[in-house]
């Protein structure tokens, strides 16, 4: 009986299924119509549609290498896939997307300005080159709006109509303006440019001008540009940027590149301004300090009647001379790890001194660290606000690493102390030995002494003056090219997709 009812049901499903597939083939021309018809649609809507190109750029971030051990194992685990400079990657990209660049590249370019003209089937962008004239919107803040059109008239005149300001609409006459001139219209002053290339279009269609919203452009720019790492085991940062227009695109990620690079030199830059205002404070004191022994010395050789500094002291210096030459250099390094002592106590929130002299490289090396901590604390609090977790975590981390530094230079400081007394005892024994040195030649030579560690601390950081300065002005880019945006695309369009569409 079950298999008698399985077999009824089974031949009555075939008999359905014939019934539908017979209605369906007798209506066939309806799809063969439906199909035509969206066919048509769809190459009617992609006729229409702007196309719009895609260019890129990769970019090697440089690793800043350290001369030291440490530096040197890391890069050996690092090689083996223990430790990948991530952190490091990843602010680099955030630097990239940074709304504060972004803006600065749509400033230089006026790229919240568009220029447009009548086309077949769309209006196409005008960038660069292709561009007869240019129009400058002299009286507009950065959040207000414009648009009007410019068409020819002669060589040196231009007719501007079509006038809307913040979405006003303004019906007035057309205006002549004359090139290079500034004209008074409803949407505010006005001065249309020759562009600056040495070939650019002529001038025979009226062009649409649109005037944007700086932060609105901006915004619209970062949306369309990419930020990627395409090898987490490689510094390697690719972008990529959407837009109708082929030199546009182009323009811009170059530009994006020689911002980012001019911000990096002023980070570092800031570093060495740092250094050289604590040098430059220091040079005066010493200036003032060496001017007052010169004066004491020429004072007591007049009064003394002694004719040269070395007749007074060729009898004493030839035993004691090496251990004054290290006195001096210990208390160079004293005077130095002083100043530095002063000058980060009274430091708050500000970079430290990295190339002050201080031989101490354990010192040398949490002054680097500081100061690297004080810079990506800066940017995260200017992209975001003090009230950041993460920008009052770094503000404790910096406190921590600021009273080791200080204990540090405070241990130096009496590791400095020690081996001056030693030095001192050595060359007071040394110049026991000599019994007939006259009074007078050992003031002269005590003042001489003072003269000269003021000496040779003042060319010292005359010398590291220099080489701050040096270091400011050959500071190089942390950044190399790979493939330019030249070669980073095609010209065939990527939007729209013509065979998804037609799917």
């Amino acid at each position: 009986m079950e298999i008698l009812q399985s077999k009824t049901r089974s031949t009555e499903e075939l008999l359905s299924f014939k019934d539908i597939l017979h209605l369906y083939l007798s209506k066939w021309y309806w799809f063969v119509i439906s199909m035509a018809v969206c066919l048509v649609v769809v190459l009617i809507k992609l006729k229409f549609t702007p196309p719009v190109f895609t260019r890129s750029t990769s970019i090697m971030i440089k690793r800043e290498t350290k001369g030291n051990s440490a530096g040197d194992i890391g890069s050996s685990f690092s090689d083996m896939g223990f430790f990948q400079e991530r952190t490091n990657i990843d602010n680099e990209m955030e630097n990239f997307r940074s709304p504060n660049l972004i803006f600065d590249v749509v400033s230089r370019l006026n790229l919240n300005i568009e220029y447009t003209t009548e086309g077949r089937y769309y209006n196409p962008i005008l960038y660069g080159d292709q561009l007869p004239v240019t129009v400058a919107f002299k009286s507009l803040s950065n959040q207000e709006v414009a648009s009007l059109t410019v068409s020819p008239k002669s060589e040196n005149e231009v007719y501007l109509s079509n006038f809307t300001r913040n979405g006003i609409e303004f019906s007035s006459k057309s205006i002549v303006a004359k090139i290079d001139a500034e004209t008074k219209t409803p949407a505010g002053t006005i001065v249309v440019s020759r562009p600056k290339y040495k070939h650019y279009a002529k001038f025979t269609a009226p062009i649409m001008v649109n005037r944007y919203d700086m932060y609105g452009a901006a915004a619209a720019f970062a949306g369309n540009m990419k930020v990627e790492q395409t090898n987490e085991k490689a510094t390697v940062i690719q972008l990529s940027v959407n837009d109708m227009n082929i030199q546009r695109a182009e323009e811009f990620l170059n530009t994006v590149i020689n911002v980012y690079n001019e911000n990096w030199i002023k980070d570092k830059n800031k570093r060495t301004t740092a250094t050289s205002e604590f040098i430059n404070q220091r040079l005066n004191v010493i200036e003032s300090e060496l001017g007052n022994v010169d004066n004491s010395i020429t004072s007591f050789k007049s009064v003394n009647r002694i004719p040269s500094l070395s007749q007074a002291a060729s009898m004493n210096m030839s035993q004691s001379a090496e251990e004054t030459r290290h006195i001096m250099e210990l208390t160079n390094q004293l005077n130095i790890a002083r100043y530095l002592m002063n000058y980060i106590r009274g430091a708050r929130m500000q970079l430290l001194p990295a190339n002050a002299g201080l031989e101490e490289g354990n010192i040398q090396s949490m002054i680097n660290d500081f100061n690297e901590m004080q810079l990506r604390r800066n940017h995260l609090a200017e992209n975001s606000s003090e009230e950041n977790f993460i920008v009052q975590d770094l503000d404790q981390q910096l406190a921590s690493l600021r009273t080791t530094i200080i204990n540090s230079i405070d241990n130096y400081i009496a590791a400095l102390n020690m081996r001056i007394s030693a030095s001192q005892a050595a060359r007071a024994q040394a110049d026991a030995k000599v019994s007939d040195n006259p009074r007078q030649a050992g003031e002269l030579l005590s003042s001489e002494r003072q003269q000269k560690v003021k000496e040779s601390l003042y060319l010292f950081l005359l010398q590291k003056r220099e080489e701050n300065e040096l270091s400011q002005t050959f500071t190089a880019y942390n950044t190399r090219v790979i493939t330019t945006p030249e070669f980073g695309g095609s010209n065939a369009p990527t939007a729209p997709n013509r065979q998804q569409w037609m799917l």
